[in-house]
């Protein structure tokens, strides 16, 4: 069951399907997915054609609908709400969504004749994309208090805990030893074929890691790896594989609730020298990789760093515009916005001043910036630094971070706010 409403510009409204209501929706159309235009070129001795580019079109929602008694006063309600020309917003509610989407009414027709008065309305929406009713909204601060960074029970940055789950053995002519400190020295030629060997959790179920964005190590090259994984709905998903590099990762919402399995892996014919392995899961604010043994004994409450991160999850799965609002406590020259996993940016060649408030928008359509100063708002769009990419967010959600030229992270604030965009409902 579903609930549909419209709200026109002076926030009148009129429901419908509800129980004993005035307007029952009879028939409607256009809440699926939009059409696209593909758009192909022919070429000479090519079967077929090739593609060139595609673009979905503007969504029309026709909608058929009875007028309840008292039909005259209901009718003339219905007019009051549903002009042509003029804006309306369609609400649609069910057990699992709550979404919207803008349109203009391009006619309203009634039947004053039929027993039962009958109603149809055309709503023209040039965005074919249904948003959630709510602005989603994510923090960015800067983590300077020591006490912000959650630490493991060892107190080291390295995140693994021991004693592991697999110690010491062998396997296809591999041998290999947990040392003391976490690393594992192994040994031999991989006789048997790709296998993944010595578990890193304290339990063979796996461990957990709250949201956030980490770095892995410890892999050596593309045969011998180290691996962060979990099981999804269709297998084993690598989340994180190191061979030789640092890894960066972040944990969503969806896999905080994931045990993960973080392990050394081993192609077949691989072979080890007698080579230890220093595997760690640290932080991404560190900004030193260096390896750090598991049982480091000393508590470490944090370590400055000049990055900040905010998660930004996509529930809709459509890439979206984003509004980034930035609001200075003390002076900060230049803030810059990263997708921490592409290094895209948009940044300002600007001066913010205690109490500033700079939004930008990244919409198709609504780029902007503007600075709110002493009651006043300015256009600064010029000071967007010609270098800068409009940041969007990718349809499987994004990791976005902020610096500045001078002054303190402290000192500046940075809010991300989008609407999840879907095709359908």
């Amino acid at each position: 069951m579903y609930k549909l409403t419209l709200v026109n510009e002076d926030n009148l409204q009129l429901e419908f399907n509800e129980i004993g209501g005035a307007y029952n929706i009879t028939n409607i159309t256009g809440l699926s997915p939009a059409k696209a235009t593909i758009n192909t070129n022919q070429a000479a001795l090519i079967d077929g054609a090739i593609f060139n580019s595609s673009k979905v079109q503007m969504r029309t929602i026709n909608m058929a609908f009875t007028i309840e008694n008292e039909a005259e006063s209901n009718r003339l309600n219905v007019y009051q709400v549903i002009r042509p020309k003029k804006p309306i917003t369609v609400l649609y509610q069910s057990t699992r969504l709550d979404v919207k989407i803008e349109g203009y009414v391009e006619s309203i027709n009634v039947s004053h004749f039929d027993k039962k008065q009958k109603a149809t309305v055309a709503i023209i929406c040039p965005s074919p994309y249904w948003q959630s009713a709510l602005e989603v909204i994510n923090e960015m601060t800067a983590i300077i208090d020591a006490f912000y960074f959650p630490f493991s029970s060892e107190g080291g940055k390295n995140l693994l805990t021991m004693p592991y789950y697999q110690s010491s053995g062998t396997s296809s002519g591999l041998t290999y030893a947990v040392n003391d400190d976490g690393s594992v020295t192994i040994d031999g030629t991989n006789t048997g074929s790709a296998q993944a060997f010595v578990l890193l959790s304290k339990s063979s179920s796996g461990f957990y890691l709250s949201k956030g964005i980490y770095k892995l190590i410890g892999g050596v090259d593309a045969q011998k790896r180290v691996v962060v994984s979990y099981q999804g709905a269709g297998g084993v998903v690598t989340l994180a594989a190191s061979s030789g590099n640092v890894v960066t990762f972040a944990i969503t919402d969806e896999l905080e609730a994931k045990p993960l399995q973080v392990e050394i892996t081993s192609a077949a014919g691989a072979v080890y020298d007698n080579e230890t392995v220093y595997p760690m899961i640290m932080y991404a604010t560190y900004e030193s990789s260096d390896w750090q043994a598991v049982d480091y004994g000393e508590i470490v409450f944090g370590e400055y760093t000049e990055i900040t991160s905010a998660i930004v999850s996509n529930l809709g799965g459509i890439e979206a515009g984003l509004t980034f609002v930035l609001y200075a406590y003390d002076t900060v020259v230049n803030p810059k916005i990263f997708n921490y996993l592409t290094n895209e940016y948009i940044g300002l060649n600007f001066t913010m001043q205690e109490g500033d408030q700079i939004t930008i928008t990244t919409g198709t359509g609504n780029k902007t910036a503007t600075l709110f100063r002493n009651g006043a708002t300015t256009n600064i769009f010029n000071y967007v630094l010609p270098d800068s990419t409009w940041l969007q967010l990718p349809a499987t959600g994004g990791v976005y971070i902020y610096t500045v030229e001078s002054g303190l992270l402290s000192d500046l604030e940075i809010t991300v706010k989008h609407y999840d965009l879907y095709e359908g409902v």
